[in-house]
């Protein structure tokens, strides 16, 4: 042997093949492969592994041949580290082969990569969660000169390998590649990139896309980032989705009651919203349309009267009291103005005026709303008023109502929200295009349903508490601590 592998190659395969007759196949399997023969290594490896499945059934034949096919394994190991790009596909597949049934899934792999089995590759790093590099992820993408329908297969066999092991924006990456951009933009949402979002829908001509990217922004916090309130209004504008534009402007107007009691500027979102249904109206006259925008414009009056009468505090104080008892009484004003902002009002004009009986009973009906009195009201307002009536009364008052409670109500349902998306992403089966296409259409017919009611994702009332911003897109400044609990912006 230690001649036989200083020979030339030709000699080496002669003694290779008096080795593999006399059974040394360790020596055999060598001289092969010092000799360039390495299909005929190969096929001597693979021989003796099929044999220790053959006779199984005898003991001391199973302990030699295992210790036979232990050094196999080894040679062919020995082999595959010298295998390259120049050797045949042929020779690196069967390699790969044999290298997966002895569970070496990572070397098998980077041979299948060599040899171009792209699929066999891919299929493999999911069957074995074997994690996919950067590299990796270069190495199985196909070049150009491959025809053009089997390389959009691979890409997007690819990609939905990436997006199973949670690499979303490489996901979305090769499915741009395979033309899929409609999936591409769905793996950047659910990476929660919402810079490359904006870019990505920005440069796309698709009316799915903006309106894709359009509900996964209103689910970030656009109060703080004026780029995403406009990016939200200039994607649902190209899609031509007026409803949603509408529900949008209404969580605006919602958030500039709930945090900044502007209500001058809840007008000016909900007249905003009722510009877009009326775009809407002239495309598709729907009775959806016609009851969001009655339901719009009966709020736009109700604030309207609120913001009269408290421009009437100082200088005609009755009509104050008149318009704020008639707003009371409207079973809808919760709907557009909240109950303490009223009722607060009032108590602060009969404190001012020592009329202390007149402020208790709107003390007394705040409690009965179960409405808090701090967030409206001074603690000295408060206490003063107790005990001017001689009642020994809580200053922290009941809980707080319908519209005050959205904040806390908002936590919750974005928990909830969080937790079905969470539960959803582990589902799907990424090497079965039909199940992944099924997945799609439920998370489609869960967004149809937001659009028939005319809001996107986090549009609810409750949620949209979170919103805080400016309509006019000016930075917004935070709410001062004082009496009412919420500030006004300059």
């Amino acid at each position: 042997m230690r001649y036989a592998v200083k020979s030339t190659p030709s000699l080496m395969i002669e003694c290779a093949i008096y080795f593999e007759n006399k059974s040394e196949y360790d020596k055999a399997v060598q001289l092969y492969h010092k000799g360039g023969d390495i299909p005929r290594a190969l096929d001597l490896c693979f021989r003796i592994g099929e044999e220790e499945d053959r006779i199984n059934s005898n003991k001391t034949k199973k302990t030699v041949t295992t210790q036979k096919a232990s050094v196999m394994f080894d040679m062919l190991n020995t082999i595959a580290q010298d295998l390259g790009a120049e050797s045949s596909p042929q020779t690196l597949a069967r390699c790969a082969e044999f290298l997966v049934l002895h569970k070496q899934f990572e070397k098998a792999i980077e041979l299948y990569m060599m040899a171009k089995r792209y699929h066999s590759a891919v299929e493999m790093c999911l069957q074995h969660k074997v994690n996919i590099t950067d590299e990796m992820v270069e190495k199985l993408t196909p070049p150009e000169s491959v025809e053009a329908s089997e390389r959009r297969e691979i890409l997007k066999d690819l990609a939905r390998a990436l997006k199973k092991q949670g690499s979303f924006t490489l996901a979305s990456k090769k499915y741009t590649q395979a033309g899929d951009r409609v999936r591409a933009i769905k793996c950047l949402v659910r990476s929660g990139d919402t810079k490359s979002v904006i870019q990505f829908a920005s440069i796309s001509r698709n009316v799915e896309i903006y309106t894709l990217a359009a509900n996964y922004l209103q689910q970030m916090n656009w109060r703080e980032s004026v780029d995403i309130m406009k990016a939200i209004i200039t994607f649902y504008t190209k899609s031509k989705s007026f409803i949603q534009l509408a529900g949008f402007y209404d969580s605006c107007a919602q958030v500039e009651i709930d945090e900044y009691r502007d209500y001058e500027k809840a007008i000016g979102a909900l007249k905003e919203g009722i510009k877009c249904l009326g775009k809407e109206t002239a495309a598709n006259n729907s009775a959806q349309t016609r009851d969001m925008a009655r339901s719009f414009e009966k709020r736009i009056s109700m604030i309207e009267t609120f913001v009269t009468a408290k421009n009437s505090a100082k200088r005609d104080p009755q009509k104050m009291v008149e318009l704020c008892e008639e707003l009371l009484q409207d079973p809808m004003l919760e709907e557009a103005i909240r109950a303490g902002d009223c009722l607060g009002m009032l108590v602060e004009y009969f404190h001012e005026n020592r009329q202390m009986e007149e402020a208790y009973k709107y003390l007394h009906e705040m409690e009965e709303r179960r409405i808090q009195l701090h967030p409206f009201l001074d603690a000295e307002v408060i206490e003063e008023v107790f005990r001017a009536v001689g009642v020994k009364g809580s200053s922290k008052g009941g809980q707080q109502g319908k519209k005050g409670d959205r904040a806390g109500q908002s936590s919750r349902e974005d928990d909830d929200v969080e937790e079905e998306e969470t539960g959803r992403g582990g589902r799907r089966s990424p090497n079965d295009e039909e199940d992944e296409d099924i997945e799609e259409e439920v998370d489609e017919e869960v967004e149809d349903e937001d659009d028939r009611r005319g809001k996107g994702p986090g549009m609810s009332k409750a949620r949209a508490a979170q919103y805080p911003t400016n309509q006019y897109f000016n930075k917004p400044e935070p709410p001062s601590a004082g009496p009412g609990g919420g500030g006004r912006r300059k």
